[in-house]
């Protein structure tokens, strides 16, 4: 867990990356964690893309997902 962690400080893009390629894979909390990483860019296209992936991710019953989307459409 140290070793991730380690990656994840000194390199955020190698983390989107393994996150998208789970996210595309079906697994809900690399979904969720893509979104999440989405979400921190402003651009309307990648919040759109985060929101996609958080949808999927809360349909596949993850709690925190559906936390946050439901978090989310009460914000709008």
């Amino acid at each position: 867990m140290k070793l991730a962690s380690e990656i994840a400080k000194s390199r955020p893009d190698f983390v989107i990356c393994i996150n998208r390629l789970g996210a595309e894979n079906g697994d809900s909390v690399s979904q969720y964690n893509y979104a999440t990483r989405l979400f921190e860019i402003t651009d309307e296209a990648a919040q759109l893309r985060g929101m996609y992936w958080l949808k999927k991710a809360a349909a596949a019953n993850l709690e925190v997902a559906k936390s946050l989307l439901a978090s989310k459409q009460r914000s709008k």
